[in-house]
């Protein structure tokens, strides 16, 4: 079986109901999709598999073809956002023109995850990208996805260049020292900072009295989440009912309930209600490197 990228690209829901669904609008749109994607796909070294009736499906010999083409149609058509795409990688079958096997059926779940203007991955397949290659990306923590029998770690990449995020962190098999790493956190008169020169253990968040950080509103659990190091990088595992937000200074935020997600940058910890609304307790974060502030690049 060869092993190949799988790219799935396709309108996304909103941008068809602003339509109305009009067949002729979507049978026009869908077509210069396609024919767009009949010049890239060629020029970014892979090829269309089958048009669907609002997408496409493509494959690629390596991530790296995989993620210029879902860039590169990102960037072509002229309201990009109405755009969703997926990429995995994997062993496929080759059978009467079409492909079957796990990374289709992976990307296509993720594609049903991704919201207009993202292109989502796994980290299995982020982590195939050539060594020297940039790609922008955020974590957005482990999901059980149907029909797959294991978690899958999710990735957003980034096709924006402005957008104001970070490269992903490769797992490591081996714990690493923090090397001068710290986190920084903030919330009321409580100030934190983890790393070799402060707290060790992991950070506790919730209504408990015993918690590193008490926050005693009636949507935060008594043990709501915890804010740890692993392999040389700090992740916020939520506990909760509701859920814990993490808010980049832009871009969107990140929704995790009983998982985990990558801290990069700086940015705000919710615990239980969506969003930074007035007089909800937040949690402030910040990564420093040697007494200097985490840009995030």
């Amino acid at each position: 079986m060869p092993h190949c990228a799988i790219v799935f690209v396709e309108f996304a829901s909103p941008h068809r109901r602003a339509e109305g669904r009009d067949p002729t609008k979507v049978a026009d749109r869908a077509g210069r999709l396609h024919a767009l994607l009949r010049i890239l796909a060629p020029s970014s070294g892979g090829s269309l598999v089958k048009p669907l009736n609002e997408g496409a499906l493509l494959r690629f010999p390596t991530v790296d073809h995989a993620f210029g083409l879902a860039s590169a149609v990102m960037r072509e058509v002229s309201d990009a956002f109405s755009l969703r795409a997926t990429v995995c990688a994997g062993r496929v079958v080759d059978q009467d023109g079409d492909v079957y096997g796990e990374p289709v059926h992976i990307a296509s779940r993720l594609l049903g995850m991704a919201k207009p203007g993202q292109i989502l991955t796994t980290r299995t397949t982020f982590a195939e990208l050539s060594p020297g290659r940039v790609l922008r990306a955020r974590h957005l923590g482990g999901r059980e996805l149907r029909g797959v029998g294991r978690r899958v770690g999710i990735v957003e990449v980034f096709w924006d260049n402005c957008c104001d995020l970070t490269h992903v962190v490769p797992e490591r098999t081996e714990p690493e020292a923090m090397d001068g790493r710290a986190l920084s956190l903030e919330f009321e008169k409580v100030q934190l900072r983890c790393g070799a020169t402060g707290v060790l253990e992991p950070v506790t968040v919730g209504r408990d009295a015993l918690c590193m950080i008490v926050i005693d509103e009636r949507h935060v659990s008594r043990h709501h989440l915890s804010i740890y190091a692993r392999n040389g990088v700090y992740y916020v595992r939520d506990h909760s009912a509701n859920g814990t937000w993490v808010v980049p200074p832009r871009g969107a935020s990140v929704r995790i309930r009983n998982e985990e997600t990558l801290l990069v940058g700086t940015g705000l910890i919710v615990p239980g209600v969506e969003g930074v609304q007035e007089g909800h307790a937040r949690i402030r974060y910040a990564l420093h490197r040697e007494g200097k502030r985490d840009s995030g690049g």
